[in-house]
């Protein structure tokens, strides 16, 4: 076990000691070490590859018109199938909920 000198040798601070700048090595990064603009594995790959063909390889500009048309057809079905399952008694708090809400509002700007 040490004793009360070996602690004072090895530089062990205790948990009470408060403002010493000793307590925080130079060793240590002050921050994360982020490796550079492209530090994720698949953006180092993709830089490789476009160094090696000499070609800038871009995400396609726009929206993908078939995700598009698969929201479409998923909020269409949304509101309808939410409305089916409530209960009467709920959806009516609901619609209460929401005209209390639009009052305060126009209230508000008023």
């Amino acid at each position: 076990m040490l004793g009360p000198k070996a602690l004072q040798s090895t530089n062990y601070r205790s948990e009470f000691d408060v403002g010493h700048a000793s307590r925080h090595t130079t060793a240590m990064p002050s921050r994360a070490s982020r490796g550079g603009k492209r530090a994720d594995p698949i953006q180092n790959a993709l830089r490789i590859v476009e160094e090696a063909t000499g070609v800038i390889l871009k995400p396609a500009e726009g929206k993908n018109p078939h995700a598009q048309a698969l929201s479409a057809l998923g909020a269409s079905k949304g509101g309808k199938a939410r409305a089916a399952n409530l209960s009467k008694k709920r959806r009516k708090e609901i619609a209460e909920k929401a005209a209390k809400a639009r009052w305060r509002a126009s209230k508000a700007q008023s």
